[in-house]
């Protein structure tokens, strides 16, 4: 929808003369008047007669009624929608109807209710105040209330952008769907209480309770019979065993076996006891002839290595002599080798040195010649570089930076120059001959004949008065005219050029030349890092350092002369004479070590033979050893002696052991107190089972009562079965309408976010707005940090809601629903620079190939002045 022209008739302060604006371009409108001129009432108008049907007598139509008139509110609305122009023409109360019509053909296309649907059908919206979109007219005083969804906006959206966003029915039923839920559960998931889940999950859990006690009391009384049975049986069983197996004798004939056993053991344990003594002594004998044995062997094997040891002692200290003789020889040898080798490596160290330096002499020339041929391209350049900075010196002092302030200057004097001239009021006096000389213009009398006055010329008439024109406006100007004159020559003078043009060019010739020097300061920093101060001193170190180089070669080479023998090789004479000197010490180190090992082996032996501790002479030896067998025979016969004994004992032994007895004794008792207790303790169990089966039920059928909690638990599950369906349906149903907005919300606000960063950018660099639910702006993100739209200044939460609105106009016209933004009395609260950048972004969104139609609405002639755009002047509707 784009708007063409309005008109009204007895509407607010427009009476029967009514008010028609007209020549609607389609991009920025500008309507620029003072208080109570009715601006605000003709945007009420627009959404009455648009919105509202003939036939109403709200309050509201009947306030749009001019105070005193009896005729109802009439007006006429020209629009294009689709591309066509249309005319719709509507009256309230008295004569209420309405028509639209072709506006080009004047061919009536429907009238009165028919009329109104067409235009709904047009304009895709009815019953809103806010414009076809629902959102972008905002009324005086309303700028800094941001977009929300009041429930409509959404379902609006749906049929212009053909995006399904949930609409009102699914609304609706969500919150039916909430409502319902809520008498099953709480806020947090769980159960509500006192509602039918909460009952019925009651009311299955207490019968189950009672059913599990009630089987629990069945199978135990049924349990408890069988249990008394078998218990009975049992003590019938033990006391038929009682009676027929006599315990007690056979305890008796035990106990009896037990004391002859006993008295057999400590014999047989006495015989024993000899028999091991007797075999110990025997072992103890033998232990000390094998002893004495072994120690004469190793005495007799003792004595032989040491007499041989002795032996090979001598002859081992004759080759250690001849060795040491060898080892002498062969180091005076080696001495005069190394002397020899001391000199000739002295002469080879000179000559090296002597090579060193002369290689050194030839890098340090090289080094020279190029620390030279730097120091002059140093001194090239500089002389370039001081004739670039002088040349520099001599421009005018502007640069390329300056250029945009200049521009900017005398763009603004040539605006100014161009609004002062269209503004200018012209007026031309024409004087009789009589009139000559009687009126005087700046003290100048004019004579007869035709002269122009401009709109600040004062007329001193004689006799009379004066004439003067005063436009507040055309001052303004004026005073803005010198301000900006003064202020270009300012800059031209301050720069050192004539015009625009010529600061171009010298600041272009500038900055090439600063670029050459830059370029120059670099190479010379490049030639010389550490400045030509450094550089120099470095060829001052070579020059010195070649000198003394020179001196230097020179005593070398007059110190070298031939010496004869210095160069013969005795390396291969001194390895061959270190190598026997090797051989020669490795062979006396071995021998050393094996006489040091005979040394040892002799002590050795003499300390084995005094440990041996035997007697000193072989007579005595040999008693030692008669009297140690004759002392072993004698003992192993008594050994035999006792064994034969023992033997004879065991024949006569028990035919039980004495340890089967008393394992015999411990279980016949053993089973006669567990006979015992076992009836006692089947007794009391029995009276046990009979109570407990006395008690359970209280006499009832067991059977009987378990079928009717089974089939009353059967009931309360099929009712909690049903509560959980009802009330998981009702969870998927809000779980599923909730996801699907948010996802549909989303993918909505997507775009008006993208559309809304450019124009953010324009007034608040940085910025970045985040959309909530209800589709306007409700934080801000900037410098690293996020911020609620409610904390922000009033100024800029002004601005977000006008740009959020700009960004929904774009969209809407993407989507082929183009609609006006009107905009009564906005940016009341911006400071200058934000107001220029929000005028900058109206004249953006209204330009270009699909501009968006801005109706400005304001009282603020100063600010609306630099709004730009097209001024439409209110004039009577005729």
């Amino acid at each position: 929808m784009r708007i063409t022209s309005l008109k009204f008739r007895h509407v607010g302060p427009f009476g029967a003369e009514g008010v028609a604006l007209e020549g609607f371009s389609n991009g920025l409108n500008v309507v620029c008047q003072t208080n109570e001129f009715g601006k605000s009432t003709i945007l009420e108008a627009l959404a009455i007669f648009l919105f509202k049907p003939f036939s109403s007598a709200r309050q509201d139509v009947k306030a749009l009624q001019t105070a005193g008139s009896i005729d109802g509110p009439e007006g006429e609305i020209t629009f294009m929608s689709g591309g066509r122009n249309y005319c719709l023409t509507k009256v309230f109360l008295k004569k209420k109807g309405a028509r639209l019509q072709d506006a080009d053909t004047g061919q009536v296309l429907a009238t009165d209710r028919a009329a109104e649907e067409k235009v709904t059908e047009l304009l895709r919206a009815a019953n809103l105040n806010d414009g076809p979109s629902g959102l972008l007219w905002v009324r005086q005083g309303l700028s800094m209330v941001g977009v929300k969804d009041d429930g409509q906006v959404a379902s609006r959206l749906e049929g212009e952008l053909g995006t399904l966003i949930g609409g009102e029915r699914a609304r609706d039923y969500l919150t039916r769907v909430e409502t319902e839920l809520a008498t099953y559960l709480t806020k947090t998931g769980a159960a509500k209480k006192g509602g039918p889940l909460q009952v019925a999950q009651a009311a299955v859990e207490a019968t189950q309770a009672e059913l599990t006690e009630a089987i629990r009391l069945r199978d135990l009384t049924k349990a408890t019979g069988v249990e008394l049975a078998r218990v009975h049986s049992e003590l019938e069983r033990l006391e038929l065993e009682s009676s027929q197996v006599d315990i007690a004798a056979q305890i008796e004939t035990t106990r009896e076996a037990i004391t002859a056993a006993r008295s057999f053991a400590n014999a047989l344990a006495l015989l024993r006891a000899t028999r091991d003594q007797a075999i110990a002594s025997a072992e103890r004998a033998t232990a000390r002839q094998n002893e004495q044995i072994e120690k004469l062997v190793t005495f007799n094997a003792t004595q032989k290595a040491l007499v041989a040891i002795e032996g090979d002692e001598a002859v081992l200290k004759a080759s250690l002599t001849e060795k040491r003789r060898e080892r002498d020889e062969l180091r005076k040898e080696i001495d005069l080798f190394e002397a020899k080798t001391a000199e000739q490596g002295r002469l080879r160290s000179r000559r090296e040195i002597l090579a060193r330096q002369t290689q050194r002499l030839e890098q340090t020339g090289r080094e020279t010649a190029r620390l030279s041929e730097l120091v002059e391209e140093l001194d090239k350049g500089q002389l370039s570089l001081n004739s670039l900075t002088e040349s520099i010196a001599d421009l005018p002092p502007i640069r390329r930076a300056d250029i945009e302030p200049l521009r900017r200057a005398a763009d603004r004097m040539r605006q100014v120059d161009a609004e002062l001239r269209a503004l200018s009021t012209r007026l031309f006096l024409e004087l009789s001959p009589d009139g000559a000389g009687k009126v005087v213009v700046e003290g100048r009398a004019l004579d007869s004949g035709p002269f122009e006055l401009s709109g600040d010329t004062v007329l001193h008439l004689d006799g009379i008065g004066r004439l003067r024109s005063d436009d507040g406006r055309l001052r303004d100007l004026s005073a803005e005219q010198v301000e900006a004159q003064a202020e270009y020559k300012n800059l031209l003078s301050q720069f050192g050029v004539t015009d625009v043009t010529q600061a171009i060019r010298m600041a272009d010739q500038r900055h090439v030349w600063e670029t050459d020097r830059k370029r120059l300061t670099a190479d010379l920093a490049r030639l010389a890092p550490q400045g030509r101060a450094a550089l120099e001193t470095d060829l001052e170190a070579g020059l010195s350092e070649i000198e003394s180089l020179t001196d230097s070669l020179n005593d070398l080479g007059s110190d070298l002369t031939d010496t004869p023998g210095c160069d013969i090789d005795i390396a291969d004479d001194l390895r061959a004479t270190r190598a026997k000197l090797t051989v020669i010490e490795e062979a006396l180190e071995q021998l050393q070590t094996k006489f040091a090992k005979f040394g040892s082996e002799q002590a050795r032996l003499r300390e084995r033979l005094a440990g041996l501790n035997l007697p000193e002479t072989e007579g005595e030896r040999a008693a030692q050893a008669n009297s140690l067998a004759v002392e072993k025979l004698k003992y192993e016969t008594d050994a035999r002696a006792a064994k034969a004994k023992v033997e004879a004992m065991n024949s006569q032994a028990p035919v039980q052991s004495l340890d089967m007895l008393e394992a015999r004794m411990k279980r016949l008792e053993r089973v006669v107190a567990q006979s015992r207790a076992g009836m006692e303790a089947l007794k009391t169990q029995a009276a046990g089972l009979i109570a407990r089966r006395d008690a359970a039920f209280e006499g009832e059928d067991a059977d009987a009562k378990v079928a009717a909690l089974e089939a009353r638990l059967a009931s309360h599950q099929a009712e909690l079965s049903r509560h959980s369906r009802q009330t998981d349906i009702r969870r998927l149903l809000r779980e599923t309408l909730t996801r699907t907005q948010s996802r549909l919300r989303e993918a909505y606000t997507a775009p008006v976010a993208k559309e809304l960063a450019p124009l953010l950018s324009m007034v608040i660099p940085g910025a970045r707005a985040g959309l909530g639910d209800n589709l306007g702006v409700d934080t801000v993100h900037r410098d690293g940090r996020s911020e609620a739209i409610t904390q922000l200044s009033g100024g800029t939460q002004e601005q977000f809601a006008i740009l959020t609105r700009l960004a929904y106009a774009r969209l809407l016209a993407r989507g082929g629903a183009s609609a006006p933004v009107i905009l009564d009395d906005a940016l009341v609260y911006a400071d200058d620079a934000r107001r220029n950048a929000m005028f900058d972004v109206l004249n953006h969104v209204s330009s270009g190939e699909d501009p968006i139609q801005i109706l400005y609405l304001s009282c603020h002639k100063g600010a609306t002045f630099h709004l730009g755009g097209h001024l439409v002047e209110p004039k009577p509707w005729l």
